[in-house]
């Protein structure tokens, strides 16, 4: 894992907020930040509350598909 940079908007944390569900890290926050990992090319879905990664983003070169993965509960990750 390379270094990450949080996503700011005039110097502030931009937060996400999902309307009606809860992010999948299981601590019942439904607000989230994106970091971008600069040496890897990937963003992360990062919960405010318990700072748990609950997505990741990668455009995949060879595809016009956009991968997405999140974290399980049981396991560790799955996909949208």
């Amino acid at each position: 894992m390379g270094k990450r940079i949080p996503r700011l908007i005039d110097g502030e944390l931009e937060t996400f907020m999902v309307q009606g569900e809860r992010n999948p890290c299981g601590c019942g926050s439904n607000c989230f930040h994106q970091q971008y990992d600069v040496d890897e090319d990937i963003t992360y879905g990062v919960c405010n509350a318990c700072r748990r990664d609950i997505y990741t983003y990668k455009k995949n070169p060879n595809s016009t598909k956009v991968e997405y993965n999140r974290e399980d509960d049981k396991n560790g990750k799955g996909s949208y």
